[in-house]
């Protein structure tokens, strides 16, 4: 059976049409890359041929992944850090208070916890080994992709502004055509925010 959906596009509230099944793996695969269903079906809407309207391209999109799927199963699908931390709860709150990253999973014990914020997931495990925690203070740092570095950091910025000193470095043109911001959370990791210029 069809059913009508709504979701907000480029800040317009549209509708497609799809079938539950095709509802149903185009959330998976929203899940499975870390995309919220909005964000996917933006990223279809994108793409698509003019020609086509919103419910076929979503259709397609569909289609093309569940024919590649059977065809690649040897395709490594995405990659998720995970990181050492001392005290998981503060590290969550952390990321989403600060950050504005969503609390995916945190497993009752506070012994791993998911975080996630538009396609970027990472992986938080509590640790008291001194050496894996001196690893993530000195050693682990990791790369999110941005697309308006700049802008970013300035919807950040009032929460970055109640950080520790030399906890936050503002933009800047790290070379290559990048440029960069970087935060360290509360046990040291190194978070480096970058995009094209």
């Amino acid at each position: 059976m069809i059913r009508k959906y709504s979701v907000t596009l480029h800040g317009h509230r549209t509708s497609f049409s799809l079938e539950r099944e095709f509802y149903d793996v185009l959330k998976s695969l929203a899940a499975e890359r870390g995309h919220s269903l909005a964000g996917l079906i933006a990223e279809v809407d994108q793409n698509r041929d003019e020609s086509d309207n919103l419910s076929s391209a979503i259709r397609l999109h569909v289609l093309r992944h569940l024919t590649e799927a059977r065809s690649n199963r040897n395709v490594i699908q995405s990659a998720v850090a995970i990181v050492p931390v001392r005290n998981l709860k503060r590290t969550a709150d952390f990321y989403v208070d600060t950050l504005g990253f969503t609390l995916d999973f945190m497993a009752p014990d506070e012994s791993v916890a998911r975080l996630r914020r538009d396609g970027a997931a990472i992986r938080f495990v509590r640790s008291e080994d001194a050496g894996a925690l001196a690893a993530t203070a000195s050693a682990i740092s990791i790369h999110l992709a941005v697309d308006g570095v700049d802008e970013l950091f300035a919807s950040l910025r009032p929460a970055l502004d109640k950080l520790p000193a030399n906890s936050v470095q503002p933009p800047f043109d790290a070379g290559s055509g990048m440029r960069e911001f970087h935060v360290r959370d509360p046990d040291g990791c190194l978070l480096i925010f970058g995009g094209a210029t």
